[in-house]
C-alpha cells in the first residue's frame, strides 16, 4: 500500500509541474484544430497553393506564411491535423499570442510547457517547410519549442517557436503524432 500511494503521489507531482491546456485554446486565427477544412475556407477562402502528400494528407498554403495539413480521405476527409503561422499576419492564439512577441510572454500566459527543446537555427529560414539536409547553422543562435499538449486526452497540442528571444513560430497538432511537419 505504501509503494502504491508513493507513485501516486509522484505522478501526481510530474503532472502538477506541466501545464495543460483546454482543448478550445488550440487554435489559430478564431480556427479551433477540430474545425472541418469548410470552415477554414467560409472564413478564409480557398489555399493559393496545395500539396498532397500521399493518399491521406494534404497540406494547403495561404500565401507563405500559413500551412494547414487535414485529411484527405473518408471518413475524415476535411478533418483538420494541424496549422502552423510563421509570421505576425493576424493569426494569433485564443489567448492573444502572435508571432513575433516575446518569447517570455509564453510562459507567463501558459505556464510551464510539457515539452521543451533546443535546436540550432539555420542560415536560411525556409518558409513552412522543412529544413533541408546540409544547411548551414547560425552560430550562437539556438531555437526553443514549446508544447503545450491538451487535457483530456492529450491528442492535441499547441507550440511554439522561438528564437533571439521573439516568437517565430506557432502551431497546433491533432493526433498522436506532434511533430512539426
Amino acid at each position: 500500500m505504501k509503494k502504491i500511494l508513493s507513485a501516486l503521489a509522484l505522478s501526481m507531482s510530474i503532472a502538477a509541474t506541466c501545464s495543460a491546456i483546454a482543448p478550445d485554446q488550440v487554435a489559430l486565427g478564431g480556427v479551433n484544430i477540430n474545425a472541418k477544412s469548410s470552415y477554414l475556407e467560409s472564413i478564409y477562402g480557398k489555399p493559393s497553393k496545395v500539396n498532397y502528400r500521399g493518399d491521406f494528407k494534404v497540406e494547403g498554403f495561404y500565401g507563405t506564411t500559413l500551412k494547414v495539413s487535414y485529411w484527405a480521405t473518408i471518413p475524415f476527409g476535411g478533418e483538420m491535423l494541424g496549422m502552423d503561422t510563421m509570421a505576425n499576419n493576424g493569426f494569433s492564439t485564443p489567448a492573444g499570442i502572435s508571432v513575433g512577441m516575446d518569447e517570455a510572454i509564453i510562459e507567463k500566459t501558459y505556464g510551464r510547457p510539457d515539452e521543451f527543446k533546443r535546436g540550432m537555427c539555420v542560415s536560411d529560414a525556409q518558409p513552412l517547410g522543412r529544413v533541408a539536409f546540409g544547411t548551414e547553422r547560425k552560430r550562437n543562435c539556438y531555437v526553443y519549442k514549446y508544447q503545450y499538449p491538451s487535457y483530456p486526452m492529450n491528442i492535441l497540442a499547441l507550440y511554439f517557436e522561438c528564437e533571439n528571444g521573439k516568437i517565430t513560430r506557432i502551431g497546433t497538432r491533432k493526433g498522436l503524432d506532434m511533430s512539426r511537419g
